[in-house]
């Protein structure tokens, strides 16, 4: 493929900023690890650093990779993914190594998923508004992403710092975003609408990026089928369902964000003011992402109750509600229901309550703001009762919990009938029934009753064999995947000996002829010489 990239003299570099031509032979590819808006992603070793690399696959992706060149080669920021160089036979970018992957695959990617709180959502809102304003703000000429959504948000630091990635739809926005299925969900209407559109279409994309992180729950993906069908829901103001008890100030900019009109939404840099303002409410996002099971050196399970609990230390917990009652929802929406609950933003529970750390957050009504963050307004149109609980799926770490007053209390009922254990003791161990699903928790007994109270043993003890049976699936996956990788490792080194065997029988092999050769050029160079003797003799 005939392809050459502008010098590195006519890329508009920022001052000091490390751009290079790079030599391709420095690079040790090792994995491939996905694609982007083009090209594939590689994981590769250079000047003894973590790096990605990002190849073309055909002459229609040369547009998109040449505007990434330019336009990564002008920013240089901590939340936008940094440029290191690019190689011209073959050509590729070399750009930062997102250890963390993309937010997409945090939000709704493979088990085991990562707790994350409510601080952590965010930070990486924030983040994601630092980097586009500073994208908005570049002079002489402003650069849009027009692409924003997780899958181009990726993390490093433990998931608690955010990059934005993917700028090879900065231009040619017509061909390259509305035949994107997957960027349907996040496009402002008036992308795909045809008409004219600004940097405030980086905004709307913004707006819908904080309802999936608060929520943990792809945008509208109960409408399902092809992208016309989300853009046209769009069209008609169709917006995701607004959250229950999420705090005004948040809700207001959420919703001020996908307005149909982008005159009414706010700047990137107004976000990035009230952001900032936000996160003093929110402390802990620098703490790394837990996972719901941690392994040690001896395979052994570290519960999650300790710095991952799903269970908070009030003996609240969280559960999952169905979302059957959901409706229409179009772009505005009000929450006047203001309870104090325990929340979770991840699969099951949560290291801290957002609602602790908002008690002090007020909007002009003067009224105290709570966080249940994962319960939905009931306001989504294309979702059936009977389809939205059948498509979801059910487990230990299901999706986002909520706390409603019954609950709260049915929990701490639940916390003083708890079993000790057979030493007597308190134990903090039965703390853990309270992640199970809602249907699953033991119901409080009655306490004048025997029955009541064998009855609610049992189901303890049942409750607590679930929770290790679970432990031990959790365990033998680990383990199948290092038995896998050992499998594999293994077939790679028989390859390898096989391969040094073959070339060392072809050495021996030329060695031999080589040595064959000499002695037949010894008997050549013997019989020359006896000649040459003859000669001198005669004469």
């Amino acid at each position: 493929m005939s392809l050459s990239l502008p010098p590195a003299e006519m890329l508009e570099t920022p001052p000091g900023y490390p751009f290079e031509e790079i030599n391709y032979e420095d690079i040790e590819v090792e994995e491939v690890v996905g694609r982007g808006a083009f090209g594939v992603v590689c994981k590769a070793k250079w000047k003894g650093k973590d790096v990605a690399i990002k190849t073309i696959e055909s002459e229609s992706e040369r547009k998109a990779f040449i505007v990434e060149l330019r336009q990564l080669s002008r920013v240089n920021h901590p939340n936008i993914v940094k440029l290191y160089g690019s190689c011209n036979s073959p050509v590729c970018l070399v750009m930062e190594y997102a250890e963390g992957g993309s937010l997409y695959n945090v939000l709704h990617g493979a088990e085991p998923l990562p707790y994350y709180t409510a601080s952590h959502a965010m930070s990486w809102c924030l983040q994601c508004s630092q980097g586009v304003a500073y994208l908005h703000g570049m002079k002489p000429k402003a650069l849009i992403h027009r692409d924003l959504k997780p899958p181009n948000l990726l993390l490093v630091a433990g998931g608690t710092v955010l990059k934005i990635c993917d700028f090879g739809t900065a231009c040619d926005i017509q061909t390259h975003m509305t035949n994107n299925k997957g960027s349907a969900a996040w496009m402002a209407p008036e992308v795909f609408e045809g008409s004219n559109y600004s940097e405030k279409c980086d905004v709307f994309s913004w707006g819908i990026i904080l309802w999936e992180v608060i929520t943990r729950r792809k945008p509208f993906d109960e409408i399902g089928g092809p992208a016309f069908r989300i853009m046209w829901a769009v069209h008609n103001g169709t917006r995701p369902p607004l959250i229950k008890n999420l705090p005004k100030p948040i809700e207001s900019l959420m919703t001020r964000c996908w307005s149909k009109d982008p005159s009414q939404r706010p700047s990137m840099e107004e976000i990035v003011k009230i952001m900032t303002h936000l996160m003093k409410y929110f402390p802990g996002s620098d703490e790394p992402l837990q996972y719901p099971y941690q392994y040690s050196d001896e395979g052994q399970s570290n519960s999650a109750t300790s710095t991952g609990s799903y269970v908070d230390y009030t003996g609240n917990s969280t559960s999952y509600r169905s979302d059957a009652n959901m409706e229409h929802s179009d772009s505005q929406g009000s929450n006047d229901t203001i309870k104090i609950t325990n929340v979770s933003l991840s699969r099951g529970g949560s290291v801290e309550s957002l609602s602790a750390r908002t008690q002090c957050l007020s909007s002009s009504d003067s009224k105290r703001m709570s966080a249940d963050l994962s319960e939905l307004e009931p306001k989504m149109q294309f979702a059936p009762a009977a389809t939205c609980e059948s498509q979801r799926r059910r487990s230990v770490q299901d999706l986002p919990g909520i706390c409603t007053e019954s609950s709260q209390s049915q929990n701490s009922l639940l916390y003083i009938f708890l079993p000790s254990d057979t030493n007597g003791s308190d134990n903090s161990i039965p703390m853990a029934y309270l992640t199970l699903d809602h249907q699953l928790q033991p119901l409080a007994p009655c306490p004048n009753s025997k029955e009541s109270m064998a009855v609610f043993e049992q189901h303890c003890k049942m409750a607590q064999e679930y929770l290790k049976v679970q432990t031990e699936i959790a365990l033998l996956i680990q383990r199948k995947k290092e038995l896998i990788a050992e499998l594999d490792q293994d077939e790679k080194d028989q390859q390898n000996t096989s391969r040094l065997v073959q070339e060392h029988k072809k050495l021996l092999e030329e060695n031999k002829s080589l040595s064959t050769y000499y002695q037949k050029c010894k008997k050549q160079l013997e019989l020359i010489r006896v000649q040459q003797q003859k000669r001198q003799g005669t004469s």
